[in-house]
């Protein structure tokens, strides 16, 4: 049993980065799903390889009690040989959480819902590759947009995506990683408001245990954004705020110092 704040179980990478074969989360990571939630989540196993959990939380990325916004978590996963997968899902409010800042909605548990499908796998194809990926489904009722394509409409607000990661181990110490995704966010909810809004992102990153604490990572990271009625042509800052772009090349050197 765990009772309290806890990271969610939807998604593949999590937020502590030293966990994850990037430096930075990906699209799916940031974009779709919650990140934290509050509240009870029980797991356990039905047998040695198929195992469960389910949790009542208070919604998504809320940490006070506010009384509304609740939603409940439930995941099957197996782990059998090379082969994991979990499919889990999340049902009940998202508590107006989209980056795209001009959706409005009031929602609460026994009226406006959302609903969010995720899946991940992950196969050690050899003992130095392997493979892993994800694909997510969600969908939000009753989007009141306040401004922007869809201003002064209640819609259904849709988005879906998916992620593609290999990992080579070089050497014990050395290994080499990349990762490709892609998000649609139809109605501009999630992400950017706009109609058909459509983020990608393509990573790679080289990484070296320098000690058995000490990590060091570099990464290249390339993201783009397209979508009809929209401002993705300002959504990566380039040089200052009135000066962006819908394209955005990041590099990037990161060593961790993991404590026992």
């Amino acid at each position: 049993f765990k009772f309290g704040k806890f990271d969610t179980l939807l998604g593949y990478e999590v937020i502590d980065i030293v966990a994850n074969k990037q430096v930075t989360q990906g699209v799916l990571f940031t974009y779709p799903i919650p990140l934290y939630h509050t509240g009870l989540l029980a797991s356990g196993k039905f047998s040695e390889e198929w195992g469960w959990a389910a949790g009542a939380v208070n919604g998504w990325n809320n940490a006070n009690d506010l009384n509304d916004n609740k939603g409940v978590l439930g995941q099957v996963n197996l782990a059998t040989g090379p082969f994991t997968t979990a499919f889990t899902t999340y049902y009940g409010s998202d508590g107006n959480t989209g980056f795209a800042d001009l959706a409005n909605t009031t929602q609460n548990f026994n009226e406006s819902r959302a609903l969010v499908l995720d899946w991940t796998a992950t196969v050690k194809a050899t003992d130095a590759f392997t493979i892993w990926w994800e694909a997510n489904w969600s969908w939000q009722k009753d989007v009141e947009f306040a401004s922007g394509p869809f201003a002064g409409r209640d819609l259904n607000a849709h988005w879906y995506g998916g992620l593609l990661g290999t990992s080579y181990q070089l050497t014990d110490a050395l290994w080499i990683s990349a990762r490709g995704e892609i998000m649609r966010d139809s109605k501009g909810y999630r992400i950017i408001s706009g109609d058909d809004v459509t983020a990608y992102r393509g990573t790679g990153t080289v990484g070296y245990q320098i000690t058995a604490n000490l990590l060091g990572r570099v990464e290249v990271r390339y993201d783009g954004l397209t979508g009809d009625d929209s401002d993705t042509d300002e959504f990566f800052p380039q040089g200052g705020p009135d000066n962006g772009s819908n394209r955005d090349l990041q590099y990037i050197a990161n060593v961790s110092y993991v404590f026992d």
